[in-house]
């Protein structure tokens, strides 16, 4: 049995390393998306996404909704991204930590339970889709606030102004950074960094990066080892 235990935490050392970058193809699909978010990346990095957050790009793999922080870097869909979850939520491009407001609703959209987001896909969801963008930016500092956006009024009344929830998040909630950066013709990662996106953090916000069922079911059974 200590053999088997040991076995297993090996393996689950080499996930960790080995999931500290991993490629991930960055699309949008239509019905989901306006000019920019949201987009859909897969695999599914972290843990704790509704179904209403989870559905096939453009080639049938399952991915799951999400939006850009930084909007002078670009990034071209769809694309084969090397990734790597940033637990702390920082843009590894301005050194900039995701906002309090930026959080709270990035987790509540990717739970699926954000009100007054249609996530039926369609025009609505279209819609959806490009006010929480805006939102994003502007408590990203990426746009003024010079608009009515529905998402922003409610990060005003959640954290009472404006300025409050553009404070940083400091991981309040669970809800990291995903620095992407283009691969090479041979598939290797290369110094040009793409649009970051959001991403929800593994285990209440370890570095692991969960890799479908099997590497969820390993990290289960070592915290239930250590438990």
């Amino acid at each position: 049995m200590k053999k088997l235990i040991l076995a297993i935490v090996a393996a689950t050392s080499v996930a960790v390393f080995q999931a500290s970058a991993i490629t991930v193809t960055v699309d949008q699909v239509a019905g989901y998306n306006a000019a920019d978010g949201e987009f859909n990346v897969s695999p599914i990095t972290g843990v704790g996404y509704g179904a209403a957050d989870l559905y096939n790009n453009n080639a049938g793999a399952l991915g799951f909704g999400t939006f850009c922080i930084n909007r002078s870097v670009s990034i071209v869909t769809p694309g084969k991204y090397d990734a790597t979850i940033i637990p702390s939520g920082i843009d590894p491009n301005n050194g900039n930590q995701i906002s309090l407001g930026t959080a709270w609703l990035f987790q509540q959209f990717a739970q699926g339970v954000l009100a007054n987001y249609n996530y039926t896909p369609g025009a609505g969801r279209v819609n959806s889709a490009y006010m929480l963008q805006n939102a994003i930016w502007v408590l990203e500092g990426q746009i003024g606030n010079n608009f009515n956006d529905v998402f922003l009024n409610m990060v005003v009344a959640q954290f009472g102004s404006l300025a409050a929830a553009g404070a940083d998040n400091n991981q309040a909630y669970s809800v990291g950074v995903l620095g992407l950066h283009t691969l090479d013709i041979n598939g290797r990662p290369t110094q040009t960094a793409a649009q970051p996106m959001l991403t929800l953090l593994p285990d209440g916000g370890s570095a692991l990066l969960l890799l479908g069922l099997g590497l969820s079911g390993l990290a289960l059974f070592s915290r239930k080892v250590h438990a």
